[in-house]
C-alpha cells in the first residue's frame, strides 16, 4: 500500500484503480529502453526463487546477499551515467506533440524522442514508426491514412534532393522508384541517409507522386 500511494504521490498512477499515467507509462518505456533491468519481471521472479531456496536450506544467504548487491550496484552505476537521458526523455511525455491520427485504431499520433532520434508512436500503444535523422512530419496524409514526411539524402557530389513519403512507407507512399514504380525507402547508411527501392533495390533513383497523397 506504501508503495502504491507513492507511485499515486508522484503522478505516476491515478484513480482508484492506480491506472498508469502518461508520465508513469514514459517512466516504464525509458526504463525499459536505457536500464532495462531495472524494470525486468523476470528479475523480482527471480528474487523470489532464491529467497524459497535459502528457507529450503538449497542456497547460502550470504552468497545470495553479495551477488544481489554486486547486480544492484552495476545497475545503479549505469542509472546514473544515463540519469540526463533519461530525465530528457521522460520530460518529452509532457511535451509530446500530436501529428495526426492512428488509421488502425483512432488514437493519437504523437512525437516523441529517444536517445535514438525521433519517433512517431499511437498513444494506445499499437504502432512506433521510426524518423529518419532532419525528416519532419508535414501537412497532409498518404492514402493509408498515416501523415507524410519529409526529408532530405544528399548525394556524393554534395547537391541535396527532397523527398516526401508516407510515415509507414505503405505501397501507396508518394515515394516511388524511378526505374520499377515501387515504394522507395529512406534507409540509415555509413554516409547518411540514402533512398532504396523496396522491390528492385534501386539507390537513390526516385519520384514523388502527387496523385498518392491523401
Amino acid at each position: 500500500a506504501v508503495i502504491l500511494d507513492l507511485l499515486k504521490e508522484r503522478g505516476y498512477v491515478e484513480g482508484k484503480t492506480f491506472r498508469p499515467t502518461k508520465i508513469g507509462e514514459r517512466v516504464v518505456d525509458v526504463l525499459s529502453d536505457l536500464v532495462p533491468e531495472i524494470v525486468d519481471p523476470n528479475m523480482t521472479a527471480k528474487l523470489d526463487e532464491a529467497m524459497r531456496r535459502i528457507e529450503m536450506g538449497e542456497l547460502n544467504h550470504k552468497d545470495f546477499l553479495k551477488k544481489t548487491l554486486n547486480e544492484l550496484s552495476g545497475y545503479m552505476i549505469k542509472f546514473k551515467e544515463l540519469e540526463k537521458a533519461i530525465g530528457e526523455s521522460i520530460s518529452s511525455a509532457i511535451e509530446a506533440k500530436s501529428v495526426g491520427t492512428c488509421p488502425k485504431c483512432g488514437g493519437a499520433l504523437v512525437l516523441r524522442r529517444s536517445r535514438f532520434g525521433p519517433f512517431v508512436i499511437c498513444i494506445n500503444g499499437d504502432v512506433k514508426y521510426d524518423l529518419m535523422p532532419k525528416e519532419r512530419v508535414i501537412e497532409g496524409s498518404c492514402e493509408c491514412g498515416l501523415p507524410l514526411v519529409a526529408g532530405s539524402i544528399r548525394t556524393k557530389s554534395g547537391k541535396h534532393i527532397k523527398y516526401e513519403r508516407c510515415l509507414g512507407n505503405c505501397d501507396r507512399s508518394p515515394l516511388r522508384c524511378s526505374n520499377c514504380g515501387s515504394t522507395a525507402i529512406p534507409k540509415r547508411g555509413k554516409y547518411g541517409v540514402y533512398v532504396k527501392c523496396s522491390s528492385c533495390g534501386s539507390v537513390n533513383f526516385f519520384k514523388i507522386s502527387r496523385a498518392k497523397r491523401g
